[in-house]
């Protein structure tokens, strides 16, 4: 399954070896179709009890945002920093089961296996579950929750951007204002943004299957927060295992310790089989203490915010988040050390706000301060050159890069004013548009001089920017740009694929194709997959039967599928199964009993490894039965929403789950790796089924004749296909990778800190492309751009004549699919030839797909 059948890879440093067969000391092992989770050595705290706290919100933006404990004492100083916490327990190296996976990920593994319009969601209804297996969730308490879906937002009642702000001093090519900075750490007047309109759209009812308690629990390292904990978040290297490895809030690496910090500008290494960015101790920023304690202090759609603990009452507290040409800090009666690998070539601190200091790898740093601030060379780590402070600092520091000289006035300019937290909102304007906006929450300036850098994809979807002409920042996908303001809108265009394919099925293909319907439906009434995974791409295969039966004229044949499906998904849905589905109460979310009583089973789904991809197949699956049965689904409503509530939750305020659990809302597409450390930080292969997870609830919105619910789902999609196609499909128009590895024309696997082309299970062509297309679905036509498929599958073809190994005639399928975009007649004759299929596709499929795409 993608993403989840991984070799088991080198340790290079604190990252994961690259796949490149010219690289020395670096070998593929020759099972590298077992397990990802069964093969790599994790290392997990085994902490005791689950005393937490609340998971804090962004209710507001003040400069401390988020409230102390009840139970703490006063602040007598500035900061009103939060209680202390017992610091974390040790932690077991335990390395889990070398236990391959029953099936692999080659095809075959197991046995063959209208316009929208908005109606109330009805009341929660109770399954066929044994009301014994069901034991209740202790969760906080929650806001008050209507049982019945929010109105879908209009362009009437869309939130309208402050356009009372002042317009900023930089934009492009004006002269930079010399004006002292305002380093008030008081927070400016910023409004915060409205609560999301879906926060009340699926209910907050318990899921109602068997609860059980995963292994691996949430470490101290989460502070006060009780949950619905996030598990796939770009940051969560802060909070697994021992909180060591790096995070990429862009454009920096950071790597936070149990003394401080690391901050890096990425090192790039270019290579044929991978791009990737590495962390040095360019500075470690640390106190001249050791910290008694580290933890989150809070988090939210965009950010974390994490802090030091120190004797005498010292505190340090950052907020880490992407898009800050600053790393900001802000310190409470602690002593400060800098240390740098670097040669320091000078030190000007003639300025009383800024400190600049060049270092002999040609970078120059700017630390801003808003209260004196005088440093001295100390004694220090072996190899390292140390800066310290003399005696206590109270305040803000900011460390910059400057990436020229005249980059030095513009970040002057914008100093004073920092993040401490965000919101994000969706806003429809109709069917066809929406807008997803974010606010950043800020301090210390006006939010109007808030700067902060953008992506590729961002910067042809920002209405009205301020831009600012700053240039030289760049991250793993490509070069940043500065758009100075705390409010951001990011206006899509919505995907308009639905159920059928955009055009018409050829007639002379239809005969053909009605026949092979008659076959594959005939042949298709069980599924013999076990796991979510491959059980649920069987069912989906079985759901899209009926849809190109009905679009080909032939919706005699749709009955018997949607028995099939019903008779299928029923006891899965009820948890009557062999592996049912099962609610973690230590994370927060729904997991399959094997992935949860072993971390190697299920492709790591007890891990939230992939979840979007796995319960997409089941909601695609059901939404189909629901077109034609209404009151089935309405009939399983319950289990069906639980399923989208675990991997694509639109609430804030639903203590059973997560908000949006794979989604990373400023990098516009879902990380797919759950709670498992990684030197490269979280990651994500196959976009193409992030793409159907989302489509899927799209479409189950449709069926549910919900609005709200279909325009979430739809919003999901058309930013996952964009992404997708800026990040992991390279053209010669557009590639954010060095023209080196670009030619490979699509990436495999895309972390946080690097770009591989390959796959977790193999390093063939056919794998690294079939994996970002599969499964086809008429969103597909969106995804699979026909001028980047020219480009790309002359690259792809190379495999078809490869003679060891040769190509697998169900991967052959899905090349010629590819072909299909390009030359349908050729692909036709093709496709006709295969007679062994992937579980997750059909004969009728193919020719449905080279017919219509």
């Amino acid at each position: 399954m993608p993403g989840h059948h991984q070799p088991i890879l080198a340790a290079r440093g604190r990252h994961v070896a690259h796949f490149d067969a010219k690289e020395p000391n670096v070998e593929w092992d020759i099972g590298h179709l077992q397990d990802r989770y069964a093969r790599l050595p994790h290392r997990r705290a085994w902490i005791d009890g689950d005393e937490f706290g609340v998971d804090l919100g962004p209710d507001d933006f003040e400069d401390e945002e988020f409230e102390e404990d009840a139970d703490s004492p006063p602040s007598e100083d500035r900061f009103p920093w939060s209680p202390t916490v017992v610091p974390p327990g040790p932690s077991h190296e335990t390395p889990l089961p070398s236990k391959p996976h029953t099936s692999t990920r080659s095809p075959n593994s197991h046995p063959s296996n209208p316009p929208r319009k908005h109606a109330q969601i009805p009341s929660e209804i109770q399954t066929e579950q044994e009301p014994a297996t069901v034991e209740p969730v202790d969760t906080p308490p929650l806001m008050s929750i209507p049982s019945t879906a929010s109105p879908a937002p209009t362009a009437e009642s869309s939130l309208e951007v402050d356009a009372s702000q002042p317009a900023v001093a930089t934009p492009d090519n004006s002269e930079v204002s010399q004006e002292e900075p305002n380093y008030d750490d008081q927070e400016m007047d910023n409004p915060v943004m409205p609560d999301n309109d879906h926060d009340a759209l699926l209910g907050s009812g318990a899921p109602p299957f068997p609860v059980m308690e995963n292994i691996p629990k949430p470490s101290q390292l989460w502070g006060a927060h009780k949950g619905p904990y996030h598990t796939n978040r770009w940051w969560l290297n802060l909070v697994l295992d021992k909180g060591t490895e790096p995070i990429a809030p862009y454009p920096y690496l950071v790597k936070p310790t149990d003394e401080g910090v690391v901050i890096s500008t990425p090192m790039y290494t270019h290579a044929e089989a991978y791009v990737a960015s590495s962390i040095v101790d360019t500075w470690v920023f640390s106190a001249q203490q050791t910290p008694r304690s580290r933890r989150l202090l809070a988090n939210d759609d965009l950010t974390a915010t994490y802090e030091w603990q120190f004797d005498q009452g010292g505190r340090m507290k950052s907020t880490f988040v992407k898009g800050s040409p600053y790393n900001t800090f802000r310190v409470d009666k602690v002593a400060l050390k800098f240390g740098t690998i670097h040669a320091i070539l000078s030190i000007d601190q003639g300025n009383a706000r800024r400190t600049t200091i060049k270092l002999n790898n040609g970078e120059t740093w700017l630390l801003y301060h808003n209260r004196p601030l005088k440093l001295t060379q100390a004694a220090g780590a072996k190899g390292m050159t140390t800066l310290a402070s003399q005696g206590p600092y109270s305040g803000v520091v900011r460390l910059a890069v400057a990436p020229s000289d005249s980059a030095v006035a513009i970040l002057d300019h914008h100093s004073a004013t920092y993040v401490t937290g965000a919101k994000t909102r969706f806003v429809f304007n109709s069917d066809h548009e929406f807008e997803l906006q974010y606010q950043f929450g800020t301090a210390g300036g006006k939010p109007s001089d808030l700067l902060m850098l953008s992506l590729d994809h961002q910067q042809a979807l920002l209405v009205n920017p301020q831009r600012v002409n700053l240039k030289g920042y760049r991250c793993i996908k490509g070069p940043l740009n500065a758009v100075a303001g705390n409010r951001w809108s990011l206006r899509y265009q919505s995907n308009p694929i639905q159920w059928f394919a955009p055009n018409a099925i050829r007639r002379e293909d239809l005969a053909e194709l009605q026949k092979t319907l008659e076959v594959d439906i005939a042949q298709s009434t069980s599924v013999a997959a076990s796991d979510p995974y491959f059980f649920g791409k069987g069912i989906a295969r079985i759901a899209r039967l009926a849809l190109i039966a009905e679009h080909a004229g032939r919706k005699d044949l749709i009955a018997p599928v949607v028995a099939t499906l019903k008779q299928l998904l029923e006891p899965w849905l009820a948890a009557r199964n062999s592996n049912p589905f099962v609610y973690d109460k230590a994370w927060r979310g729904v997991c399959s009993k094997a992935g949860i009583s072993d971390a190697g089973a299920d492709f790591g789904n007890g891990q939230y490894n992939d979840h979007h991809f796995h319960y997409g197949y089941f909601v695609y699956a059901a939404a189909v039965v629901g077109k034609y049965d209404h009151s089935w689904l309405v009939g399983h409503r319950t289990p069906l929403l639980a399923l989208v509530r675990d991997y694509a939750n639109p609430s804030h305020v639903d203590g059973n789950f997560p908000f949006l659990r794979h989604m990373d809302l400023f990098d516009g597409h879902s990380w797919a790796s759950g709670i498992v450390p990684f030197g490269d930080g979280r990651n994500q292969e196959s976009t193409s089924e992030a793409v159907n997870g989302y489509y899927a609830l799209y479409l189950l919105g449709l069926a549910l004749q919900d609005t709200a619910v279909a325009r979430v789902g739809n919003a999901l999609a058309t930013m996952e296909v964009l992404s997708a196609r800026t990040y992991w499909h390279m053209s010669d128009k557009h590639s954010v990778y060095s023209l080196e590895f670009s030619k490979n024309k699509v990436v495999g696997i895309m972390w946080t800190t690097k770009v591989d082309h390959a796959t977790w299970f193999g390093a063939n062509l056919e794998y690294i492309h079939g994996i970002q297309a599969l499964p086809f679905t008429p969103i597909s036509t969106t995804l699979l751009d026909k001028a980047w498929v020219q480009e790309s599958y002359p690259v792809l073809q190379k495999a078809l004549t490869r003679p060891d190994p040769p190509m697998q005639e169900s991967w052959k399928e899905y090349v010629y699919m590819y072909h299909a975009i390009i030359d349908k007649n050729a692909a036709r004759q093709e496709i006709r030839s295969i007679h062994n299929h992937d579980d997750g596709n059909s004969a009728s499929n193919a020719l449905y797909w080279v017919s219509t795409c």
